[in-house]
């Protein structure tokens, strides 16, 4: 009776969760606005994405390829896209068409989610009394609060990817410390099957940054455990969850690091990975986040605005509430946490950051500033902990002098570091700062001189995290608008060609294409990229020379009254209000039959062969092939027609005279297989970054798909933990119904 009066309450303190949700994000609800600030990755980015994954999955196909950006790109394998992601597929399913509100709807959902994460990590976190909770529903609420709503959430409203990851992070470490814990192979692999949920969510830096955590709680449970026998139990169960966690998600992870190896991530310099790294100064926006501005555009800071240490007065006071002298009491965790997340973030101001970028994976990542989030999750848990001390002695007079304790160093800490940061010139921001800090001292100092219920301090940590962030990222202007230009999609789809074109507007979306069903030679700027391609695109010079226009981009989007080009480029469509059509005259066909082929033997040998001032794409084209050979002879009666072509496929129907080179200005990439007839023929990597057959004299069809082993062996390893998984469930219902 009692755990179910438990289970009741827990419930209950979610759906007060869900209530707290809804009110933050009231300006979209109740005023009609837009998240976030700008549009952000949401808009730009990730709608179109999941926009081609739902139709994809429901005309029955896998979009394991994207042929309409970027002269085609990697899709399933770039996991930015979250396309096997549990909620993603959910919504892909459920939903008839993925509306902008559905993406906002996704936000909202997983700032609650990473708000419920935190309440059932604080209430799984393993303790000395087997059954027992590290905290009370009070405790675990405001931890809840303080981890939904720390500032790498806010900072992060419109890159759903990352706060999709990071609302599993709390849950993911708790199940973890109590499967070391406890010796409990259980919840060992209940941790590892959430990371895998999370890594299917689809941030390859907050995945880092929860392994991190994970590594720190091995650790800390390896020195706990003592004796060597135990020792060896810890590392069983460790590894035992980190084979779960991969092994399920085996079927993301191998494509994605398989496109790592060719993409612009594939080596950072240390000056490049330790970009937007966490300023010392800045840490004074653990006191108040209004210091240097709250937004994009409202940030006054001299480097480039990063996430910070905030989660709320209110709770950070609880947070130096939780510590005692006792070895065995958790904070002390949580405190090594919480500086191992600092470090890291500080990046190129510490020494740290030096170690975190020669490991594996991790030296393709950017960004330092984000491991605050490990910080953060430790202060919500210190939070969490100080409550509980709190509610235990509520009329301990050493409660009010923590206002003493925290507001002299936080007042001092706000001053030095807007003098520091040379923002003399905004003053406001020093008052407001300011203010917001002693009002919550004062607000703090009153509900203990008023003998007010502990419970108050939950209200008061909502009332101040909701104050000030939810209209950090809140837009009045519709951030959609760069899709609706119908009377210009009207025209392209109308060529009935198979062609490309290229974005020149700032009107127009860089990823409309996707959105659309065009192809573009180009998209928004994505930092996993095929690194050849974006190669190619840098160095092909001006529009309208030879390399662009072996490209295909037949259209070019413009500005209004801003032509692209030279008078190769021909207006032909104005009916936009913002958007001009112009025709590329000397655009080459997106496939073509070249009857001379130059062998090159390596990737710099073709750069070099492309960029020779006599090399002509229409006329010639640069193979890469450890074997001599020849086409031709030139001038042969040939055909060329497109037959299907969709995501992971492209037919062609060759008629040809004698043998010719079958040249697709398509990205070459690991995976693409060709046949001609039906029978396997070689593909070659082609001027550089593309593809390219040999197909003899006759009439042929030649077909092009994309079959990429890692993906099928990665489904395959994933296949085995699941049906270990489901088996083992289903074994356990039959023995409970037995």
């Amino acid at each position: 009776m009692a755990l179910i009066k438990r289970g009741r309450r827990d419930v209950l303190a979610l759906l007060l969760l869900a209530f707290i949700t809804l009110a933050f994000f009231w300006p979209l609800i109740l005023q009609g606005r837009w998240l976030p600030q700008g549009g952000g990755d949401l808009v730009s980015f990730l709608w179109p994405q999941y926009q081609f994954v739902a139709k994809s999955i429901k005309s029955g196909s896998l979009p394991l390829w994207n042929p309409y950006l970027y002269s085609g790109a990697p899709f399933l394998a770039d996991n930015q896209a979250g396309v096997l992601y549990p909620i993603n597929l959910l919504v892909f399913l459920v939903f008839p068409q993925v509306t902008y509100q559905v993406m906002e709807g996704l936000v909202i959902f997983h700032i609650w989610l990473a708000g419920a994460c935190m309440y059932a990590a604080l209430r799984v976190w393993p303790t000395s009394t087997p059954g027992s909770s590290l905290v009370g529903q009070g405790g675990a609420m405001l931890g809840a609060l303080a981890f939904m709503f720390n500032d790498v959430m806010i900072t992060h409203l419109g890159n759903l990817n990352l706060i999709a990851v990071a609302a599993w992070l709390p849950l993911i470490v708790a199940l973890l410390a109590r499967g070391l814990a406890h010796r409990d192979a259980r919840a060992t692999i209940a941790s590892g099957a959430v990371f895998a949920v999370a890594l299917l969510a689809g941030h390859a830096q907050v995945t880092a940054i929860t392994a991190i955590g994970l590594i720190v709680v091995g650790g800390w449970q390896f020195v706990r455990a003592g004796r060597w026998r135990e020792r060896a139990r810890v590392i069983g169960l460790a590894a035992l969850a980190l084979i779960v966690a991969f092994g399920l998600s085996a079927a993301q992870l191998l494509p994605s690091l398989e496109m790592t190896r060719y993409s612009l991530r594939a080596g950072l310099s240390y000056e490049e990975a330790t970009a937007y790294s966490l300023p010392p100064i800045a840490l004074a926006s653990t006191f108040s986040p209004l210091l240097f501005g709250r937004g994009a555009s409202d940030f006054i800071g001299t480097w480039p605005r990063v996430e910070t240490s905030f989660v709320g007065v209110i709770p950070l006071l609880l947070a130096g509430l939780a510590f005692t002298r006792k070895r065995s009491n958790p904070a002390w965790f949580f405190a090594v946490l919480g500086v191992v997340g600092l470090l890291i973030a500080l990046g190129q101001y510490t020494p740290v950051y030096s170690l975190v970028h020669s490991l594996p994976v991790l030296g393709g990542l950017r960004v330092p500033a984000r491991f605050i989030l490990l910080t953060n999750f430790s202060l919500a848990a210190l939070a969490a902990l100080g409550f509980e001390r709190l509610r235990a002695a509520p009329r301990n007079p050493a409660w009010l002098r923590a206002v003493a304790g925290i507001g002299a160093p936080g007042v001092i800490g706000l001053l030095a570091a807007f003098a520091a940061g040379g923002a003399a010139s905004r003053q406001d921001n020093l008052v407001w700062a300011l203010a917001a800090f002693l009002i919550a001292l004062l607000a703090w100092a009153l509900v203990l001189a008023c003998r007010l219920p502990p419970a108050a301090f939950i209200l008061l940590g909502a009332c101040e995290l909701i104050a000030l962030g939810s209209t950090v990222e809140i837009d009045r202007n519709d951030p959609t608008l760069g899709y609706r230009h119908q009377a210009v999609i009207d025209y392209l789809r109308a060529d009935g060609n198979v062609f490309r074109i290229e974005t020149a507007s700032r009107a127009w979306q860089p990823d409309a294409a996707l959105m659309h069903g065009l192809y573009d030679i180009g998209g928004i700027f994505n930092p996993l990229g095929l690194a050849n391609y974006e190669t190619y695109r840098g160095g092909m010079g001006s529009r309208g020379s030879a390399l662009y226009n072996f490209l295909g981009a037949k259209y070019v989007l413009a500005d209004k009254g801003d032509p692209p080009g030279d008078a190769s480029f021909v207006p032909v469509f104005n009916a936009d209000p913002q958007v001009d059509v112009y025709l590329n005259t000397r655009a080459l066909p997106r496939a073509l039959l070249i009857d001379e082929a130059q062998i090159v033997r390596s990737g710099e040998e073709a750069w070099a062969a492309i960029h020779a001032s006599e090399f002509d794409p229409s006329q010639v084209v640069v193979i890469e092939s450890a074997e001599d050979f020849t086409v031709g002879p030139a001038g042969a009666d040939k055909t060329l027609a497109f037959g299907a072509v969709t995501n992971n496929r492209v037919e062609l129907a060759v008629t040809t005279s004698s043998p010719t080179m079958l040249v697709l200005s398509d990205v070459f990439y690991p995976g693409w297989i060709a046949a001609i007839d039906d029978q396997p023929v070689t593909l070659y990597p082609a001027n550089f970054a593309f593809r390219a057959v040999r197909v003899p004299a006759g009439s042929h069809r030649v077909v092009f798909v994309f079959e990429p082993v890692t993906w099928h062996s990665g489904l395959a390893v994933s296949a085995v933990p699941l049906a270990g998984l489901i088996g083992a469930a289903m074994w356990r219902r039959r023995r409970a119904f037995a």
